[in-house]
């Protein structure tokens, strides 16, 4: 046991040393305005170790940042500083070590990143509220029988597209159609025939004018009979047709902000 401590203690030890060594290179030549090498370093550095402390993280990448921007690369002087902040977004630039134009523009990338960020939170929020998808009315068959009524009482047919059965609703709703028109032009027929049989003068046209008139009546009467019977027809059926629950289907998305990670429960009811 003790061994196994020992060579635990020496080897984190090795890995600490070695990874002094790497920063206080990294750091000489930081010092020594030897940008171009500091550029390498600092990736060899971080794509070696991963298990770097996130400080030491933040200092190989504002060295970095300083590097680039001392190369007029402000590209990768943005990508460091995000880099930087992605580690401690509050993180600060100490002002007696940087210039004040590097400062500058830490300060812009920090401002955008947290505009970033925080409208990255809102959109995923949004995804996940669009998600919470369509809630079912609660299944109410008396409800949904009575306002299919109530429609078909303005117009035959009507109704019948309310509970979603097409077929009668194309059906009666010809049908009404069909009546609705007749009976309007021989309301209008019988009117017209009405005044010209009472105009009429000539005896022997009085007779024939009448049966015109009558005929006219009595088709105008059949066919407005016949609209009738077909809105009662149609509250009848109504009253007797049962209504099937429609099949749900139910989604209850779980966003892992953390692990960046989105689950979704899927639920079908019938």
């Amino acid at each position: 046991m003790k061994l196994a401590i020992t060579a635990l203690f020496i080897t984190l030890c090795a890995i600490t040393n070695a990874q002094n060594k790497g920063f206080d290179e990294l750091s000489r030549a930081y010092q020594s305005f030897e940008f171009p090498k500091v550029i390498l370093m600092a990736d060899r550095l971080l794509a070696e170790d991963e298990n770097l402390p996130d400080s030491l993280k933040v200092e190989i990448f504002l060295m970095k940042a300083v590097a680039n921007y001392s190369l007029d690369q402000e590209d990768e002087v943005r990508s460091s500083f995000i880099e930087i902040l992605k580690l401690n977004e509050n993180y600060e630039i100490d002002p007696s070590k940087i210039s004040p134009k590097i400062i500058s523009l830490f300060d812009k990338v920090k401002r955008e990143y947290k505009q970033i960020t925080t409208g990255n939170l809102q959109n995923e929020q949004t995804a996940i509220d669009s998600m919470q998808f369509v809630k079912y009315p609660v299944f109410d068959p008396d409800k949904m029988i009575t306002e299919a009524r109530i429609r078909s009482v303005i117009f035959p047919g009507w109704g019948y597209f309310h509970i979603d059965q097409s077929t009668k609703g194309f059906v009666f709703s010809g049908l009404g159609a069909a009546l609705l028109a007749s009976s309007t032009y021989f309301i209008i027929d019988t009117i017209n025939k009405e005044e010209d049989y009472q105009n009429e003068t000539d005896v022997n046209l009085i007779q024939s004018k009448y049966n015109d008139y009558n005929d006219s009546y009595k088709t105008r009467n059949i066919l407005l009979l016949s609209y009738a019977a077909l809105l009662i027809y149609t509250q009848i059926d109504l009253s007797f047709t049962e209504l099937v629950p429609p099949q749900t289907l139910s989604f209850s998305p779980n966003y892992n902000f953390k692990q960046n990670s989105l689950s979704i429960n899927l639920t079908v009811q019938f």
